[in-house]
């Protein structure tokens, strides 16, 4: 037991000492990190050694162009068009590179400049500090093996600095790289109401109170495709510019972009939430005078603001379509703005080069069975007529319920059964609509004679026509429809006139 406890102490002992040669040799190569660290800070060399805040003026070339930017009032100008649109984010992060310029190495004793590029630069770039000191670096060559430039510092021919790519690179782009651009405006589609394509093909496509979208080349009119519409409509919500080319475009400069005279216009009308005391405003700017006679006020004068309520207005705009560029789009501009962009091919492709038939509702006939009064059926060269009635209950809580009957040769029809052919009959979708001069099988194997409670009939003929489609014929329209579809439907409306079950629906199922 008293050796056991003798090794422990031992034990213990050397642990403490192992601890503290630990911490010794940690603190050594602590320090020796700092001082190597601190060796290296002192080998560093800097190109510049100016502020990036101090920096109040630069110069370099944009587009083979000498272009100065200044500050004024804190803001970055155009120092020969003050009403450019300066990114100022892009320039903070230019001069924020300028500041600080740091050398990944450097060449003395240099006697030849024209191995670096030096001789004829790429790029001269000009900064004058608030205190006026004036600093010139001029860029050569770059050497991509270790992405970095060849600069030469003021009129030092002797000593060649190497720096960072990307820090130079910002100096490097077009003059609307340095522009703050716009945005195309945010549209919800669900507020989209028309869309109206002019060009070398034209449609519209509107909306009603009910959400039914119609297509009309001008002149006819008829329903739309739901989704196709829709989808149009939606991209609006996601469409935006690819670049900024022009912020204030003359009137030649229109005519180079093809804005003059546009290859499309593409007419939009929605609707916008805005707060109604913003209406109230500008209505109040349009009738200042008069309301100033009437009550005394001076026009424009502010009232006791009232609690903002969200109000719909009506809104439009333009797009303007010009000539294609050399990057697979197109020059646009809004409305009459002066303000030139691009959209790509892509995005500008969803509303483009369209026709009416892009858009035709493939639903061969849909009518509500809720609008149906009765529905008379020609098959095999016997005519049926269905009859649809209403029954209404009332539960014990006092609550209605409509009930619809159907009767055929005095008889009432199995709903199941009824509702299979029905929805078969509604639901069918065609392949393709074809002209109306079609070619059709003189006969039809089935017509359907709709007549609704609001008077109106509607006929559907069901041809043959080949060993893939049926030509179904309606409203002088000739849709062409898969075989077994219509085929199936045929078995339905057999099966229909079949004896009515007498199980219970529990029992159906």
């Amino acid at each position: 037991m008293k050796k056991k406890t003798v090794k422990m102490v031992l034990a213990v002992a050397a642990l403490a000492v192992l601890c503290g040669t630990y911490v010794g040799v940690s603190t050594y190569v602590s320090r020796q990190e700092e001082a190597e660290n601190s060796k290296e800070a002192e080998k560093q060399v800097f190109v510049t050694d100016a502020s990036a805040d101090e920096i109040e003026s630069v110069q370099f070339l944009i587009d083979k162009q000498e272009i100065t930017f200044q500050k004024k009032e804190d803001l970055w100008v155009k120092s020969d068009d003050e009403a450019f649109p300066v990114s100022q984010d892009t320039l903070n992060n230019a001069t924020g590179m300028l500041g600080g310029l740091k050398a990944e190495r450097v060449l003395k004793d240099v006697d030849d400049l024209s191995e670096y590029g030096l001789d004829t630069p790429t790029n001269t770039i000009v900064f004058k500090t608030k205190g006026g000191e004036e600093t010139s670096i001029k860029v050569g060559a770059e050497n991509e093996s270790v992405s970095q430039y060849y600069v030469k510092k003021n009129e030092d021919d002797k000593t060649v600095y190497l720096v960072a790519s990307a820090s130079l690179t910002p100096f490097m782009n077009s003059l609307y790289d340095y522009a703050e651009a716009g945005t195309f405006p945010e549209i919800s589609s669900e507020n989209v109401k028309m869309i109206q394509v002019e060009g070398e093909t034209s449609y519209s496509l509107s909306q009603d109170e009910n959400g039914f979208w119609y297509i009309s080349d001008g002149e006819n009119q008829e329903k739309a495709d739901s989704a196709k519409a829709t989808s149009v409509a939606s991209s609006f919500s996601t469409l935006e510019y690819d670049s900024f080319v022009n912020y204030n475009a003359s009137e030649e400069e229109m005519e180079s972009y093809g804005l003059n005279q546009p290859y499309a216009n593409i007419i939009l009308d929605y609707k916008e939430e805005v707060d109604k005391k913003e209406t109230n405003n500008l209505e109040k700017e349009e009738t200042g005078s008069e309301e100033a006679e009437k009550t005394g006020e001076k026009q424009g004068e502010t009232k006791k603001e009232e609690e903002s309520e969200p109000e719909m207005v009506d809104k439009s705009l333009v797009i303007h379509v010009g000539k294609e560029t050399e990057e697979s789009g197109r020059y646009v501009n809004v409305d009459d703005s002066k303000e030139v962009y691009t959209m790509s091919d892509e995005a500008l492709s969803t509303f483009l080069d369209k026709e009416n038939a892009d858009f035709w509702d493939m639903n061969v006939c849909y009518i509500s069975i809720n609008d149906i009064e009765s529905i008379e059926i020609t098959y095999k060269g016997e005519t049926k007529i269905v009859n649809v009635s209403r029954e209404t209950s009332k539960d014990e809580d006092g609550n209605e319920t409509e009930t619809l009957v159907y009767e055929m040769d005095g008889k009432e029809l199995d709903s199941i059964k009824f509702n299979t052919f029905y929805n078969k009959v509604s639901n069918m979708a065609a392949q393709k609509r074809v002209s109306d001069d079609t070619t059709l099988n003189s006969e039809p194997e089935m017509k359907i004679v709709f007549k609704k409670t609001d008077g109106t009939e509607k006929e559907v003929l069901y041809h043959g026509y080949d060993s893939n489609f049926y030509g179904v014929e309606v409203e002088n329209k000739i849709y062409m429809v898969n075989k077994m579809n219509v085929k199936e439907m045929f078995k339905a409306y057999e099966q229909m006139g079949e004896e009515k079950s007498k199980e219970t629906p529990e029992e159906q199922e």
